[in-house]
């Protein structure tokens, strides 16, 4: 009979921080292209022009960013099945930063 193997942790929490680095990005972007002077087509125009031609629509980067949120939070939760106390902690780490990040996204939709 086989002996399973116990899969580490590490390369989903790996995999969930590099799924957690787009909206990141995005929200870093967003607040570093609008100004306080600017108004709300104005800050969506020039938050746009960061982006290639094929992302030029608003909700198009928002849905992007939730869909890398959610893939980031799913393997987060993946990762902490593991009941050793650094990948827990790690773990939820992620699915904090994810959840708060998807919070950021959602509310820039509206």
């Amino acid at each position: 009979m086989p002996v399973k193997k116990k899969r580490s942790p590490v390369p989903y929490a790996f995999a969930s921080v590099l799924c957690l680095v787009p909206p990141m990005l995005i929200q870093f972007l967003w607040m570093n292209s609008t100004g306080e002077s600017l108004g709300i087509s104005s800050r969506i125009g020039e938050f746009l022009s960061f982006f290639p031609i094929f992302l030029q629509r608003f909700t198009t980067i928002n849905f992007i960013s939730i869909a890398f949120c959610a893939g980031g939070i799913l393997l987060a939760c993946i990762a902490f099945r593991n009941r050793a106390a650094s990948s827990t902690a790690l773990a939820m780490l992620l699915v904090t930063t994810g959840l708060i990040l998807m919070i950021l996204s959602v509310f820039r939709l509206l």
